[in-house]
């Protein structure tokens, strides 16, 4: 290039950082010749000082920002990972809020029995340990409301032990008596879960 291009000054000079060659500083002056002096190379030489560590930082900038977006991409990866099972979670919560729902006694049957009657029922995860429950026999009615141990999935599931018992202890055994039916309520709770041979100590 220099014998083709006959330029009439070169400077030629390393860019240093650390010791280590990150480039060098390339000039040509094709007006004149000896135009870099001694004062021009001190400049270049406190310039290429500069120009090394700004070298370096576009380096570790781009690094750093290469580190972040795969950085970013894992924790998005991540995060739609999460939201996905979350979902599968919450919609399998959702079907056991209708199953739950299915053992609770129906606004047209406590009409149709008590006829003025208010009713709150809010749970707090969706579904709840919370129950309510009503049974109309030889004109009699009887109505429960209860809190199961937990709450959640697993109260959910004590209070459809609770519905289903209550409603064999009315139906099938015809007991009456409201300490007799909470007897037989707790005794049924025992039986079920096994607390005899367990550690559960699960009641409502």
């Amino acid at each position: 290039y220099i014998k083709k291009q006959q330029p009439k000054s070169v400077f030629c000079f390393p860019i240093l950082y650390k010791g280590e060659l990150s480039g060098i500083i390339y000039l040509e002056n094709n007006l004149t010749t000896n135009a870099f002096t001694d004062d021009r190379m001190e400049v270049m030489d406190l310039l290429s000082a500069q120009i090394a560590i700004s070298i370096e930082n576009a380096i570790l900038y781009n690094n750093l920002e290469q580190k972040v977006e795969e950085r970013t991409k894992k924790l998005n990866a991540s995060n739609a990972e999460l939201k996905e099972k979350n979902n599968k979670i919450t919609d399998s919560i959702r079907y056991a809020q209708t199953i739950q729902q299915a053992f609770l006694p129906t606004h047209s049957q406590m009409a149709d029995a008590l006829r003025e009657y208010f009713l709150i029922y809010r749970p707090k995860d969706i579904v709840s340990g919370d129950f309510y429950w009503m049974n109309q026999v030889n004109g009699k009615v009887f109505v429960a409301v209860a809190d199961c141990t937990g709450h959640g999935v697993p109260g959910a599931f004590m209070s459809m032990i609770g519905e289903s018992l209550l409603d064999d202890i009315v139906n099938e055994k015809e007991i009456y008596e409201p300490a007799l039916m909470l007897e037989m309520l707790n005794f049924g709770i025992r039986t079920g879960l096994k607390q005899e041979e367990t550690d559960n100590d699960d009641g409502m």
